[in-house]
C-alpha cells in the first residue's frame, strides 16, 4: 500500500520530524511504500536524503493510497491535501496562538493566526483526524473534526544514551545545583517566570546555584533581548542562555542538571519533560494547556505562579531525598505509559480503519 506523509518543515530535531520518521520506520517494517514529503525549501539540508519535495508525490496518489498530513502550522501543503483522492489521515500537533508573539515577532503572530483558520477550513476534509494528546483533541473538535482519536506521539529515548559533550561537563564540574529548562526560546514559554523562580531560588535559598536555559531563539530575538534586560534588573548571575545547541552538548545539559523547571502556559505535549524523566531529573511544571496530561500524575504540578514557593519546592525536591525518590519512581511509571509496541498498535488500528484492511505487522 502506498501510505506517505506531509510535514510542512522537515528538519533534524524537530519533534514533528522525528515523529514522521518513526511512523514511516512502522509502516516499512509492514511492508508498505512510505515516504516523507514536504515543502522543498523548507527540507533542511541534513535530512534531503530522508524527504522529498511534495510536488513530486502525484504518481504515488490515488483512491487506494493514503496521506497523512502533520498539521502545526499553515501551509501550501493544505490545499494539495485537500483535493488528493487519497484517503486522508490529519495528525495535529497543535498550533501555538498568536497573542505570544505580539509585539515579538508580527509575522509570526500573523502565520500561527492563518494556521488556526487554515485548520477550521480543512475540518471535512480528513477520514480521520489523530491528536498527540486529548488536549489537542478537544482543539480539533472545537474547531468542527468529527472523527477525532489521540495517538501518542512515539518516543524513542534510547538515542539519550548516547556520550554527552565532555567538554560542557567538565566545564561546570563543581558544587553549585542547576535548574534547567529545555524548549524553543518563545513567548509562549514563559521563559521569564523560571527566571523570576530562579531570582528567588538563589537569593534567598542557595546562592550556589545557575539556571541553563537551553533552546535556539531564532526570530525571537526581541524576546531574548527581554529576558537579559530581565536578568541585568535583577541583578541575576547565573543565568546561562545557550542558544541551539548539538546533541550532545544538550545530553550534558541534561546530565548535569538536578531540577527541571517549567513554567510554559502553551504546550501541545512537551516532549522535554519525559526527557527529563528518562534522565533521572525531578520536574516542577505549571499546570497548562497539554502539560499535567503529559507528566500524567508524575513530577509535581503547580497551579499559580507563586515565584517564592516555586523556589522552596525546587529546594524540597534537592534536599529532601525521600521526595525526591517519590517524584522520580512516579515519573519512571509515567514512561512505561510511551511504550511503543502500544502505540504501534493504536496506529495499527487507526490505519485498518480508515483503509478499510487489515494491516500486517509483520
Amino acid at each position: 500500500m502506498e501510505i506517505h506523509q506531509f510535514v510542512a518543515g522537515f528538519a533534524s530535531g524537530d519533534a514533528i520530524s522525528i515523529n514522521a520518521l518513526y511512523l514511516q520506520f512502522i509502516l516499512r517494517k509492514w511492508g508498505h511504500n512510505s515516504k516523507i514529503f514536504s515543502i522543498g525549501e523548507h527540507i533542511s539540508r541534513n535530512m534531503r536524503a530522508y524527504g522529498e519535495d511534495y510536488k513530486r508525490h502525484a504518481k504515488y496518489s490515488g483512491p487506494g493510497a493514503v496521506a497523512i498530513y502533520h498539521f502545526s502550522i499553515g501551509s501550501e501543503l493544505s490545499s494539495y491535501i485537500k483535493f488528493l483522492p487519497d484517503k486522508k489521515i490529519l495528525v495535529y500537533h497543535n498550533i501555538t496562538p498568536a497573542k505570544y508573539f505580539y509585539t515579538i515577532n508580527e509575522t509570526k503572530a500573523k502565520v500561527l493566526s492563518q494556521g488556526r483558520e487554515e485548520l477550521a477550513r480543512l475540518a471535512d476534509v480528513p477520514d480521520l483526524s489523530l491528536a498527540d494528546s486529548e488536549y489537542n483533541r478537544r482543539e480539533l473538535t472545537e474547531a468542527g473534526f468529527k472523527n477525532t482519536e489521540v495517538l501518542p506521539l512515539t518516543v524513542d529515548l534510547n538515542h539519550l544514551n548516547s556520550k554527552p559533550s565532555r567538554k560542557i561537563i567538565n566545564s561546570y564540574r563543581d558544587q553549585f545545583t542547576n535548574l534547567l529548562f529545555v524548549g524553543r526560546m518563545v513567548p509562549n514559554k514563559r521563559f521569564e517566570d523560571i527566571i523570576k523562580v530562579f531570582y528567588y531560588y538563589k537569593k534567598v535559598v542557595n546562592a550556589r546555584s545557575r539556571l541553563f536555559l537551553v533552546g535556539a531563539w531564532g526570530g525571537c530575538e526581541n524576546y531574548l533581548a527581554y529576558l537579559r534586560g530581565l536578568t541585568a534588573e535583577l541583578e541575576l548571575s547565573d543565568v546561562v542562555f545557550t542558544g541551539a545547541v548539538k546533541f550532545r552538548e544538550l545530553l550534558a545539559y541534561y546530565r548535569i542538571s538536578d531540577v527541571f523547571i517549567c513554567m510554559s502556559e502553551h504546550e501541545g505535549f512537551c516532549i522535554p519533560l519525559l526527557e527529563a524523566m528518562h534522565f533521572q531529573i525531578p520536574i516542577v511544571a505549571f499546570s497548562a494547556a497539554a502539560v499535567p496530561e503529559t507528566l500524567g500524575g508524575a513530577g509535581l504540578l503547580v497551579s499559580k505562579k507563586d515565584y517564592k514557593a516555586i523556589a522552596e519546592i525546587v529546594d524540597l525536591l534537592f534536599k529532601d531525598r525521600h521526595l525526591r525518590q517519590e517524584v522520580l519512581a512516579r515519573q519512571n511509571e509515567r514512561l512505561k505509559d510511551f511504550n511503543k509496541s502500544g502505540v504501534e498498535e493504536k496506529f495499527k488500528g487507526f490505519l485498518e480503519k480508515v483503509t478499510n484492511s487489515k494491516i500486517s505487522p509483520y
